[in-house]
Parts: C-alpha cells; sequence; structure tokens
C-alpha cells in the first residue's frame, strides 16, 4: 500500500474535524470581517467540511481497484452525508434558521432610555435592548455575537439592561465582546423580571416608534436573526 494516499488521507480527514470543532472562531471572524453574513458563512463552513471528507474519501477509493475509478463528483455525493453531520461537532442553536418571534411586547422604553442615558437624537432609528444575566451561558453567547456584529456593520445600536445586584456587567461585556454596548443596571429586580419576561437573554428589537418588531429569548437569536439584525438599517 502506498504511503502517499495515506499521508492525504489523514491531511483531509484532520482538517475536515477541525474545521467543525472551531466552527464558531471562523464564522465569528468570517463575520467580523464584514465578508459575509451568518448563514452564508455556516453553509460555507459546512461545505468545506463536507469538501474535505470527499478528498479523504478520494483517496480510500483510489487505494481499490474497484473503486479508483470513481469520479469526484460522485465522491462527493457519497461524502455529502457523513460530511454533514461531521460540521456539527461544534455546539448548535436548537433551530439555525428562521426569524421567531413571541410577540412579547418592550415596555417602559422612556424609563430605560433614561436609565441608560439615551437622547432623542442618538434614538431616531431601530435599535436592540438585550437583558442579560451575568451566569447566563445563552446571554454569553449572544453577547459575543451582537459584538461580532458591530464588528461587522450593524449600524443600530445594542443596550444592554442587567439586574444590578447580580454580578459585575462591565467584566461581562469586556469577556463578551459587548463593550461597544450602551449599558445600565436596573436596581430594581420585580422591574426587571417584568420588563424581560423572566427568560434570558430577552433581546427586543425596537423601531423608530418604539414599537417591538421582533423579541428572541434563549438561544431564538439565531443565524437568520443577526442576519436580519446585521442588514437592518438604523
Amino acid at each position: 500500500m502506498k504511503i502517499k494516499p495515506i499521508l492525504y488521507i489523514l491531511i483531509a480527514l484532520t482538517t475536515a474535524v477541525l474545521i467543525p470543532i472551531f466552527f464558531n472562531q471562523i464564522l465569528n471572524l468570517l463575520v467580523s470581517l464584514g465578508l459575509v453574513g451568518w448563514v452564508f458563512s455556516t453553509v460555507l463552513i459546512r461545505l468545506c467540511v463536507i469538501l474535505f471528507v470527499a478528498i479523504a474519501f478520494k483517496h480510500v477509493f483510489s487505494i481499490f481497484a474497484t473503486t479508483k475509478k470513481l469520479g469526484f463528483v460522485m465522491v462527493f455525493l457519497i461524502a455529502l452525508l457523513p460530511g454533514f453531520g461531521l460540521s456539527f461537532i461544534s455546539p448548535i442553536y436548537t433551530t439555525d434558521y428562521g426569524l421567531m418571534d413571541d410577540g412579547f411586547q418592550l415596555e417602559q422604553k422612556a424609563l430605560l432610555d433614561e436609565r441608560l442615558k439615551v437622547t432623542t437624537n442618538s434614538n431616531k432609528g431601530h435599535a436592540v435592548y438585550a437583558f442579560f444575566t451575568t451566569t447566563c451561558p445563552h446571554c454569553m453567547a449572544a453577547s459575543d455575537r451582537l459584538g461580532t456584529n458591530i464588528s461587522g456593520g450593524q449600524t443600530i445600536p445594542v443596550y444592554s439592561i442587567f439586574p444590578g445586584n447580580e454580578g459585575n456587567s462591565t467584566k461581562f461585556l469586556s469577556d463578551f465582546n459587548g463593550e461597544s454596548f450602551v449599558s445600565c443596571d436596573l436596581n430594581n429586580d420585580a422591574l426587571f423580571l417584568k420588563l424581560s419576561g423572566g427568560m434570558f437573554p430577552s433581546i427586543f428589537v425596537v423601531d423608530k416608534d418604539g414599537k417591538t418588531v421582533y423579541h428572541w429569548t434563549g438561544d431564538e437569536m439565531n443565524y437568520s436573526a443577526l442576519d436580519y439584525l446585521l442588514n437592518l438599517e438604523q
């Protein structure tokens, strides 16, 4: 058995495994550079995984006389299912794509604007109001990806609201890419729970008239939602 095909197989399979392991890092890099959006990037990354699996399969088939003449298109089709499955090594959203909305409305926006020190001149269009807690894993992921959106060209501002007696919000935003957000601590637990709905993160997209356009909780702010925010004009 030749050594060279085995080496090519190992390199291709290693690459096919490493790409999904670093899926989120690659995804964030592509979006933050402003090259492509979230949905397109996820498809592109998964196609790359399938391609490297197909390259590995092609070299495996080349070892055997009965399969060495298989064309690459056929090999790619054979690699499609295992490659697609391999691309989901990293944690994913419950539902990757599709805009979801539960109809929950943001109340007392004027009070929040006062706490956030948002002036009339700086709040003329759409905005994101994100209720976070500092210990919530989905809040950490949402903060990180909203920060990536801003790096990638999102023009609408992000206002983050934290419960006043729960952790260090400044450190949270520093750790999870939220330093560009306007932030405040709401020192009223009952009001914080009422406005947020009690599920975190609780993220509202609000238009210039103060009406809630979308509301997402938990991991519902998926790739489609992030692309929506990325392309939404202030």
